[in-house]
């Protein structure tokens, strides 16, 4: 009775769908509870496996009861195209009557379970084996926007349990893809989806979020427990079976990533432990284990009951994916074959096993009757051709197969890769202890199991022949499937415990303990890794979750949806067309939606949605009959485009046909009018498009404007009197005046086409289209700045697309260098105002656009953001250039310490895996790595440390820092007194040295100038040859893909810059992860009037249009010959600093003024400009009046060495009291400091000197 008012409480409670829990995980839970195990339990009852002795045993029981019950039932149900409220009603019906059919009684050789203190420790094992795999799962869980499988099974769970008993079409709800509404007939029978919506329908949780968030919550904790139970089933012992449990944890931390770690489609951890998601997780993972240990049961029992189960649970795995419940054939049908060869009794045990094998070839046949609804019994052809085999012996790895050419009696075939099967150790050590136990045979069930599936996956996937024939039938990947006929977990677990048992008999301990907490030790160590291991499962759980981090569902997918929800109609089948990152968001978020696009297998609407979107190579960019037909075609209802979609505009200039609903999140959605056909404008727009595939090099489309690109008359100009004639004759029609626009613009009669736009612009202001053409076509015909007003003022519409788009224009190349201080924050602040739009439009998918965007801050030095916009690239694609550019952003704000943070991650391979398997390319040289230890070198050589130096500078050889790397490393060597390998080193680095490089500097020297790209400027004047040398230190660095230094511009002009005396542009030479020191030599004019002012501006240019910062340096030009001194000149023989020396001067008093002539000589060139002082003092040396300049009117870093400067004075002065006298001395620009003066006699205070009183 009890269970009985418990089945019509959870009746009650499905109906009811309401309560304070509807719509939470919690209601999930109990809905899993009540709609899984209670039928489960009410039918293992009926089994009478409810009073099975061991619990674990007893609860997999249940669940697999329940899992195969409620799942056959669903795929009747389903096939009959049932609502889900009749679905549940029937269930609960069902489990009302098995609780009247009394329990079968207890048949069990187990003695009554208990808990007892010896048993500790292998619970404590399996407790950690459960919470391992639920964990992992647990932390990575994520959606994608792709069409993945997932969005196959979510769209089907969310459409059965919002549409009840309808079908999108005709047909049986196969797609939700308008154009593949007949695929996969196995989706008719798919009654674990169904249960989804079932349990959706329910608990008010979107089918959505069960799928891809929840199911491994619900069920993962479960499969070391199934793991457990078919151990315990065919060993009858506890401890093997806690090994299993714990086998199954490790070796599943060590195969977790199946993609840049272990790189192989059938990787054990990724496919057969954490995931469950998908019908072929799933019945991998847990339905296989679970539905074994019922085979295993009967064939140790023979009771009718559990035959009738073995049928049930295979018909379960059967509807859920056909390769599994072939490997479940085989491993029971393989066991039965061995156990009958073992058998004394050949007759009696075929006539025992004779059920057993019917109801196995019964299920056998149900994939090959899917086969047939598919494609036929021969599902894959040969992958060997006879005509590609050049020679008898050539043997030709492909993927995962080896070619085997010309074989004897078989001919060519092929066979699995070995390398890509046993990609670890374990998976060799599990084939090798698997045929090994062939010598057991006699000793057990499991020994029969292991040997048998060990046997017939190597034959499957290694003989010569039937590798072919098995492929034909079961296709590559049921091929690759195989793999999980290898009880891998099983294995690992029996050959321990036999080893722990003959171990126990030799030594008399109880070795329990001692191994259980070596494999829990394990396990931590895999998983937090507080020591260094290579693949560890941590580093291959942060790999494979960065390898899927670039798919992960954006905010604007998410508000999307949303405003999706509140526009289409809720009472009837909505057809939409959208871009490719949404089209899975619609139809798992949308319940009475279908999409043209999405998946391309079997999709016949995918090639017309990919021409509208411009996807998978399709290029014409404007909306046309070809669209419009396209669109009758498949009924479509609705058009949601990316606000950037070359076909907006049109759209927007068609209400009539295409009225705007709402804009979102980057996105537009527009309705789309049936009756609306196309016209003649829509068949130009046609022929523009052909004519568009023509043009070689186009001035626009998908990829944005190419206004540089010259125009193609010869192709367009046929149309320009095509397009006048429509607008003549219908004169307000704006999309004849957009097709004449486009027109003129590919012609490249910008000219003509900028009064066009023009119009355009004012009448539809908020049509980014038209605002980017209007600037676009201004900077062609140069008037960048018109271009920039017009973006300016879009960042003021009222659409947050607009504003986006005006920013992501402004923000390129073409016209970021108009944008000054003011206005670049009002674009900087609409890219944090809109961030999630942003995000999709400027940054979603274009990483290099991410790239070039944080370069051209660099060059305006806005280190903060730049490096904020790098750091929001997906760690997926970021490169070693770009490391070494935010580095190199650290460096220039002094703060070296977070350069080496920045740097560091590069230094371990398994935090590189991931992003080296995605891009090779650009991580063969691991710049970051290398500048990191050039660095620590160079720290370690300043710090006075040549032994670290040394050290470090080697492994940044090592790490293929080159040149760099061997230029330094001979520096350390020569200090750390290694002279004759420092000369080795310097001969090889001589050897390489590029032409026009004085030396290499340490890019620590950022750190001091603060500057990245020229720093350190000298400059020589020759006047007699009428040449300026220029010698700077120059840096290029920059993120991959952006705007490296092509050249450096020298230009010596008037300081108004009105006049250029000199110009030169020399090729830039960089050297990776080093600063290079280059001289440059102008020619000037030898007619430059004497001491002629001038600035000398030092430019590392890209292109003519991005530049990075200048280094200017003020100077004179034809600078005056040696003073010559007067004889009657005060001689003061006074040195100021180093190599400054004040010989003498001349003083004339007038009447008011002063009259002063200082003759200053410099020994050797100076390296920093000075100023000097005058001061007129009274007797207590209180300033009466002062003089500072710059002496001799020019910069002392330009003063020649030996040359005699006259620095004149003249100081005015009134009333001098009758005691006075001169201070003179000179002090740094930078910081004022005095320069100290020798000899420190008394004429010298306070580092200035009294040359007159």
């Amino acid at each position: 009775m009890l269970l009985a008012a418990l089945i019509l409480f959870s009746c009650l409670y499905t109906v009811a769908r309401s309560g304070p829990i509807q719509g939470s995980t919690a209601a999930l839970v109990v809905t899993v509870g009540l709609q899984v195990f209670l039928p489960g339990y009410v039918l293992a009852r009926a089994l009478g496996k409810t009073r099975l002795m061991h619990p674990v045993v007893r609860l997999m029981w249940v669940l697999v009861c329940g899992l195969s019950l409620t799942i056959v039932l669903g795929g009747v149900a389903r096939l009959l195209n049932l609502p889900v409220m009749t679905y549940l009603l029937v269930l609960h019906g069902l489990l009302l009557v098995l609780a009247w059919v009394a329990p079968r009684p207890l048949v069990d050789d187990d003695a009554a379970w208990r808990m007892t203190w010896r048993k500790l420790p292998l619970y404590l094992a399996l407790l950690v084996a459960c919470l391992t795999v639920w964990g992992v799962s647990y932390a990575s869980r994520y959606r994608f926007y792709g069409f993945e499988d997932q969005v196959v099974f979510a769209s089907h769970a969310g459409w059965l349990a919002n549409n009840p008993g309808e079908t999108p079409t005709d047909t049986p709800l196969r797609s939700r893809q308008i154009g593949s509404t007949a695929r996969d007939t196995r989706f008719d029978t798919d009654g674990w989806t169904y249960n989804h919506a079932a349990w959706a329908w329910t608990s008010g949780v979107s089918a959505t979020q069960i799928i891809w968030f929840e199911l491994g919550p619900l069920f993962l904790w479960a499969v070391p427990l199934a793991v457990f139970a078919l151990a315990y089933e065919v060993t009858r012992r506890e401890e093997a079976a806690a090994w299993t449990a714990m086998a199954l944890a490790l070796v599943g931390l060590m195969t977790l990533d199946n993609i840049a770690h272990y790189p192989a489609y059938t990787a054990f951890g990724r496919l057969a432990v954490f995931q469950i998601s998908t019908l072929r997780q799933a019945s991998i993972t847990l339905m296989l284990p679970l539905a074994l240990l019922v085979g295993f049961t009967y064939l140790r029992t023979f009771r009718r009951h559990d035959l009738v189960m073995v049928l049930l649970a295979g018909v379960m795995l059967a509807m859920m994916h056909p390769f599994q419940v072939t490997l479940f054939v085989i491993s029971i049908g393989v066991t039965v074959g061995l156990r009958w060869l073992m058998s004394a009794q050949k007759r009696a045990g075929l006539l025992r096993l004779l059920p057993l094998v019917l109801v196995l070839v019964t299920l056998l046949l149900l994939p090959f009757v899917q086969r047939l609804n598919r494609s036929g019994l021969r599902a894959a052809d040969s992958l060997v051709e006879d005509d590609r085999v050049e020679a008898a012996d050539d043997v030709e790895a492909q993927g995962g197969f080896l070619l085997l050419p010309d074989l004897p009696l078989i001919g060519s075939t092929f066979i699995r890769n070995p390398a890509k099967v046993f990609y670890h150790p374990a998976i060799v050590l599990v084939a090798l202890l698997g045929l090994l136990y062939g010598l057991r045979l006699r000793r057990g069930l499991a020994a029969q199991y292991i040997f048998g599936t060990t046997l017939v996956w190597g034959m499957l996937n290694f003989l010569p022949g039937m590798t072919e024939l098995f492929n034909q039938f079961a296709s590559s990947v049921g091929l690759l499937t195989t793999m999980f006929l290898l009880p891998v977990a099983l294995v690992l677990g029996l050959s321990l415990d036999d080893g722990l048992r003959w171990l126990a008999a030799r030594l008399k301990v109880y070795a329990a303990w001692p191994a259980s907490l070596v494999l829990i030790g394990a396990v931590a160590l895999l998983l937090f890794e507080p020591i260094p291991i290579p693949a560890s499962a941590r580093d291959q759980i942060n790999t494979f979750n960065e390898m899927q981090q670039f798919r992960r569902l954006q905010p604007v997918h998410v508000t999307l949806a949303q405003r999706l929800q509140m526009r289409l109609p809720s009472d009837q089948t909505s057809i939409v067309m959208t871009p490719a990152d949404t089209a899975s968001i619609v139809i798992e978020d949308l319940p009475r939606t279908m999409v043209t696009g999405g998946r391309g297998s079997g999709n016949r609407a995918r090639r017309g949605d990919n021409r509208f979107y411009n996807q998978v190579g399709y290029r014409e960019p404007w909306l046309d009959s070809a669209d419009l037909d396209y669109m009758t075609q498949y009924g479509v209802t609705h058009v949601i485009t990316r606000a950037d979609q070359t076909r907006v505009a049109q759209l927007m200039l068609s209400p009539d046909r295409f009225p705007l609903l709402d804009e979102a999140a980057g996105h537009l959605i527009f309705a789309r009018v049936a009756t609306a056909a196309p016209g003649a404008i829509d068949d130009l727009f046609a022929r523009m498009n052909a004519l568009y595939l023509e043009t070689p090099e186009p001035r626009w489309g998908p990829e944005g404007f190419e206004m540089p690109r010259p125009g193609s008359p010869e192709i367009w100009g046929p149309l320009v009197s095509e397009w006048q004639a429509l607008r003549q004759s219908a004169p307000a029609s704006d999309e004849a005046q957009l097709g004449l626009a486009f027109t003129y613009l590919m012609m490249g009669a910008d000219e003509d086409a900028l009064p066009l736009w023009q119009s355009l612009h004012i009448t539809y202001p908020a049509v980014p289209l038209f605002v980017d053409a209007l600037a676009y076509t201004h900077a062609a015909l140069g008037q960048p700045q018109q271009g920039v007003a017009v973006l300016l003022a879009a960042l003021d519409s009222e659409m947050p697309e607009s504003q986006v788009l005006a920013a992501r224009t402004l923000l390129t190349d073409t016209f970021f260098h108009e944008l000054d201080g003011a206005p670049l924050d009002t674009v900087l602040d609409v890219t944090r105002t809109n961030a999630d739009v942003w995000d999709y439009l400027a940054n979603f998918d274009r990483p290099d656009a991410v790239r070039q965007r944080a370069a051209l801050l660099m060059t305006q030095q806005r280190w903060a953001v730049a490096s904020q916009w790098l750091d929001q690239l997906d760690d997926i694609v970021v490169s070693p250039r770009d490391m070494v550019a935010q580095a190199v952003m650290n460096l220039a704000q002094g703060d070296v310490a977070a350069a080496l943070d920045r740097l560091r991650p590069a230094t371990d391979p398994d935090w590189r895996t991931a992003k080296a398997y995605w891009q090779p390319d650009r991580w063969t040289d691991n710049y970051a790595e290398q500048l990191y230890h050039l660095l620590t070198g160079d720290l370690a050589l300043r710090g006075g440390q040549p032994d670290a130096a040394v050290a470090a500078y080697q492994r940044a050889v090592d790490a293929g820092a080159g040149l760099t790397g061997q230029y330094f490393l001979a520096q350390a060597l020569e200090q750390a007194g290694q002279q004759a390998r420092a000369e080795q080193l310097r001969a090889a680095v001589a050897a390489d040295w590029p032409e026009g490089i004085i030396e290499l500097v340490s890019m620590l020297d950022i750190a001091e100038t603060r500057r990245i790209f020229v720093m350190q400027p000298q400059i020589e004047q020759n006047e007699a040859e009428h040449t300026l040398t220029v010698t700077a230190t120059y840096g290029s660095p920059q993120p991959h893909a952006a705007y490296p230094v092509e050249a450096w511009r020298i230009e010596v002009i008037s300081p108004d810059a009105a006049t250029r005396y000199a110009l030169e542009d020399a090729p830039a030479i960089t050297i990776d992860n080093a600063l290079v020191r280059a001289a440059i030599t102008l020619t000037l004019p030898d007619d430059i009037p004497p001491m002629t002012p001038a600035l000398v501006v030092i430019t590392p240019m890209h292109s003519s249009v991005v530049a990075n910062t200048s280094a200017v340096v003020p100077m004179v030009l034809n600078r005056l010959d040696s003073a010559a001194v007067p004889e009657n000149a005060t001689a003061l023989d006074l040195q100021f600093g180093e190599s400054i020396t004040l010989d003498s001067y001349m003083l004339d008093r007038r009447t008011n003024a002063l009259d002063l002539t200082l003759y200053w000589q410099a020994e050797t060139p100076l390296p920093e400009d000075y100023q000097v002082f005058v001061h007129v003092v009274d007797a207590n040396g209180e300033i009466i009046t002062q003089d500072d300049t710059v002496p001799g009117g020019y910069p002392t870093s330009q003063w020649r060495s030996g040359v005699i400067i006259a620095d004149r004075h003249t100081i005015a002065v009134t009333d001098l009291p009758d005691t006075w006298g001169i201070l003179v001395g000179l002090y740094r620009l930078s910081d004022f400091t005095r320069l100290p003066i020798m000899p420190a006699d008394a004429r010298i205070t306070a580092d200035s000197a009294l040359i007159y009183e």
